[in-house]
């Protein structure tokens, strides 16, 4: 599953038809989601394109075992 927070016209939206183009499921949600780290977690891909520097924090990203 991809993520992609920020809906605007520039980077958001461009960017979530690109992954939907790709056969990707994208969600789009934006900095006024309350449940962000629920979903950024389950994430295998996150685009943060919402123009707020450190809004995503580590605890916010889904831990990759290698």
């Amino acid at each position: 599953m991809q993520w992609l927070s920020g809906r605007s016209d520039i980077v958001g939206k461009p960017a979530a038809m690109m992954l939907l183009n790709a056969s990707a499921t994208v969600t789009v949600c934006h900095s006024k989601t309350v449940v962000w780290p629920k979903f950024t977690r389950q994430a295998d891909l996150l685009v943060a394109a919402i123009g707020r520097p450190g809004f995503v924090t580590a605890e916010m990203v889904k831990r990759v075992q290698r």
